[in-house]
């Protein structure tokens, strides 16, 4: 396994210095372009696709984070199977979100995986959940509603808190949940997924479980969640 490994990413690492140096002209030699790749990506994982053979494309990602470094492919097709796996892995590991590099590929081919720009930097993202908005779950509750908060002072938490039934995944992490809409501590909860919370730089999310409909606007739920999330640069996924 670990000589497949390697084997991929040498593989990976000469198709993308060939399409480095060719995107720059050949101004640096391809040994060297593949050297400073290498030098740079110490602490990520390479994918690649094959026509028969022939590597036909290539991509390379942080291994904590998954954030997408580089990606090329003769194909629009390969991209997209890079793409997809990818997302296919981090949803299985519970990621929430993944992001990539605006220079990592041509933008055409993210946004047609569904990655969004943001507009402030050079970097995209892909909600991974957005799936789950209106689906029906259960809660379990582990931090009722009045509680005190365990890592905010004198916080009495105005809503109940916990995870999602039957949510572990590989990494024995289970989905967090705010249950919003009972004024009183409930030991679980069923209703449905209305909105989901991205933490910037987190791989995790929260999601905003309430009864159907849901009794309260949006402005109260986020005012109810706010000073939890106040520490964090968020972005709310809503359900329509």
């Amino acid at each position: 396994m670990r000589a497949e490994r390697a084997a991929i990413r040498k593989d990976a690492l000469d198709y993308l210095a060939a399409h480095l140096q060719k995107k720059n002209d050949g101004e640096v030699s391809l040994e060297k372009t593949a050297q400073l790749l290498d030098e740079r990506c110490s602490d990520c994982f390479f994918v690649t696709v094959r026509d028969e053979n022939e590597v036909t494309g290539a991509m390379i990602a942080e291994e904590e984070s998954f954030h997408v470094r580089y990606l090329a492919s003769d194909t629009e097709e390969g991209a997209s199977a890079m793409l997809e796996y990818l997302k296919e892995e981090a949803q299985r590991m519970n990621f929430a979100r993944l992001t990539a590099s605006g220079d990592a590929c041509r933008h055409e081919v993210l946004e047609q995986a569904g990655f969004i720009r943001m507009p402030e930097e050079n970097s995209f993202e892909c909600f991974l959940q957005n799936g789950m908005l209106k689906k029906t779950v259960t809660v379990i509750v582990d931090r009722p509603y009045g509680s005190l908060h365990p890592h905010i002072p004198d916080l009495e938490c105005p809503y109940n808190f916990g995870y999602v039934k039957g949510s572990m995944q590989d990494d024995g992490e289970f989905q967090d949940a705010y249950v919003i809409g009972p004024s009183q501590p409930v030991d679980e909860f069923t209703g449905i997924v209305s909105g989901i919370v991205y933490r910037k730089g987190l791989n995790r999310s929260r999601w905003i479980v309430t009864a159907a409909p849901a009794s309260l606007s949006r402005e109260n739920i986020v005012q109810l969640i706010g000073p939890e999330e106040q520490y964090y640069e968020t972005k709310i996924e809503w359900a329509n």
